[in-house]
């Protein structure tokens, strides 16, 4: 892995420093082709990586960046935080505009998309693929497959998974024992158990069912358990307007408005109030990676 990040930061910073600075416009016909690989610097050199960690993930990040960077003599990681998620999308876009941007950066799938088509990432195919310092298949396989195909475009690798989470159900025992609930493991179950832990308590209505933020980040899930999805590849549609849609809006937005279920935008209050009987279960998901410009 050290072997593998070591080829990729001296290619990207070869590209950084020769095929950036002569790069083609956006709107030309031609595409730059893919850098070959180099394999030794000249000397040393120091890269910034753009984020946006805050707290326990940020001193982890640090701390996995010292580790890096003592390892070896050639380059250094200079860690550079860019402030919230939607700062770093702005400060991004903008540094492309000004051809001045990082060497690495996070990025959602979504942002990737729109760097992909203005060509202003490097495909990392040619340095994974490396036959001494690339991944084995054993290790790129090692990566959840579904997070390898979110960073592949037309067979293309051009992110590798960095921080990534999914949906979690939290839930208070004490509170499903006491009302003789399972574990919901349906939707009826869910929906059954929202409104059985909905009641009152110090004189205030404690809702069974908590979302973070909004149903909005939920809603994608819950339209694929219904059978459906919301956007057709195939043919490049948003497919919200379908049955299956529809039911799952219906579903979540129905518990809302009986009042069995509530959206919450502080998150940790949340989770912490599941644990004092204040709220039944929260939802998370968030998916970032790290890419690299060119």
């Amino acid at each position: 892995m050290k072997k593998f990040l070591f080829v990729l930061l001296v290619g990207l910073i070869v590209i950084s420093l020769v095929a950036c600075g002569n790069a083609e416009k956006p709107n030309e016909d031609k595409k730059k082709e893919t850098a070959s690989v180099p394999e030794e610097l000249t000397g040393p050199v120091e890269i910034e990586f753009w984020h946006a960690m805050t707290g326990g993930l940020e001193e982890t990040l640090k701390t996995m960046t010292d580790e890096f960077n003592q390892s070896q003599d050639n380059i250094t990681v200079k860690l550079v935080s860019q402030g919230s998620y939607d700062d770093l999308s702005k400060k991004l876009m903008a540094s492309a505009k000004a051809e001045n941007a990082p060497v690495m950066a996070q990025a959602y799938e979504d942002w990737m998309t729109q760097y992909i088509e203005n060509d202003l990432i490097t495909d990392l195919t040619p340095y994974m693929e490396h036959k001494q310092h690339g991944w084995s298949k054993n290790e790129l396989n090692d990566i959840v497959s579904v997070f390898r195909e979110a960073n592949t475009w037309e067979d293309k690798m051009y992110g590798v998974p960095f921080n990534k989470s999914t949906e979690v159900l939290y839930y208070n025992t004490d509170m499903l024992t006491e009302k003789n609930l399972e574990i919901p493991a349906t939707w009826e179950g869910y929906q059954a158990a929202a409104k059985a832990l909905t009641t009152n308590k110090d004189g205030k209505q404690v809702v069974g069912l908590g979302f973070e933020n909004s149903i909005g980040l939920s809603f994608p899930t819950y339209v694929r358990q219904a059978g459906g999805k919301t956007i057709d590849g195939t043919v490049d549609e948003v497919t919200f307007n379908t049955p299956e849609a529809k039911t799952a809006l219906e579903f979540l937005n129905g518990m809302i408005a009986e009042g069995t279920a509530k959206a919450c935008w502080r998150r940790w209050l949340y989770v912490e109030s599941i644990w004092s009987g204040r709220r039944c279960n929260v939802c998370r998901i968030i998916s970032w990676n790290i890419l690299c410009w060119c």
